[in-house]
């Protein structure tokens, strides 16, 4: 398991959070991620960071919303069930579409044939050119 401490740089959301690289993270795992955060005063847990799929166990994902942090998975769409099972705070469903460019008035559409959603009017864009190995330029590695 690999794990970073940096500010949130995608979205709307710019908090001090703790990200987790992990093909899996089990309950024992989730008991040493809250111990570190709350030491450090962070409440924003960030499971698949990296553009890599983890398999939170729902255990896992349930304690650490106990502790009071804030659960958020990202997942490309052969994770997304798996994450939906955990019941995270947050499911981010990465598409790789590495030819689209966010045009102005591009928008999303989620259609599961049954009913669908517009994910926004437009879309927010960030620069991930400086993302190396799978971290942005200020975060900071760490242990746990």
């Amino acid at each position: 398991m690999r794990t970073w401490i940096g500010e949130e740089q995608e979205g709307d959301v710019y908090d001090i959070t703790l990200f987790v690289e992990s093909d899996k993270v089990e309950l024992d795992d989730a008991e040493r991620i809250a111990r570190f955060a709350r030491a450090r005063d962070i409440y924003r847990i960030y499971l698949g960071a990296g553009r890599k799929n983890v398999l939170a166990s729902k255990s896992a994902v349930d304690y650490l919303k106990e502790q009071g942090l804030e659960v958020v998975i990202e997942t490309d769409l052969a994770g997304y069930k798996d994450a939906e099972g955990a019941d995270p705070s947050k499911l981010v469903l990465r598409v790789e579409l590495p030819d689209v460019y966010p045009f102005p008035y591009l928008s999303m559409k989620l259609d599961n044939l049954k009913d669908w959603c517009a994910v926004s009017t437009s879309l927010m864009y960030t620069d991930t050119s400086g993302v190396k190995d799978g971290k942005y330029e200020n975060d900071k590695e760490v242990e746990i």
